[in-house]
C-alpha cells in the first residue's frame, strides 16, 4: 500500500503504520557493480595468447626438407672423398 513520497531535506515525516515514522535525511547512488582484484587473469590472458599463436602457427605450413650426403666415387681427385649436400 502506497504511503507518499518524501524527498531528501523534507521536515515532513512519512507514518509508515505501526506508529513508525520516516524521515529521509539524504541518498546516495549505487550501480551494483563490485571491483575485484582477481590474480589469475594475467594467467587466463597469457594461456588464450598462446592458444591464438599456436592456432595461427597450425595453419601456416610446414614443409620437410630432406637432405643426405653422398660422397664422390670418382677417383679424379686424387683418392679424396668430397661430400656433396643434395636438396
Amino acid at each position: 500500500q502506497f504511503k507518499g513520497i518524501l524527498r531528501p531535506g523534507s521536515k515532513r515525516l512519512l507514518d509508515v503504520g505501526g506508529g513508525v515514522s520516516v524521515n529521509v535525511l539524504s541518498l546516495g547512488s549505487s550501480s551494483g557493480l563490485e571491483l575485484k582484484s582477481d590474480p589469475g587473469v594475467p594467467v587466463v590472458y597469457t594461456g588464450f595468447a598462446f592458444l591464438m599463436l599456436t592456432t595461427v602457427l597450425s595453419y601456416v605450413s610446414h614443409s620437410q626438407v630432406w637432405a643426405f650426403a653422398a660422397t664422390n666415387q670418382n677417383n679424379d681427385d686424387e683418392g679424396e672423398e668430397e661430400a656433396k649436400l643434395v636438396i
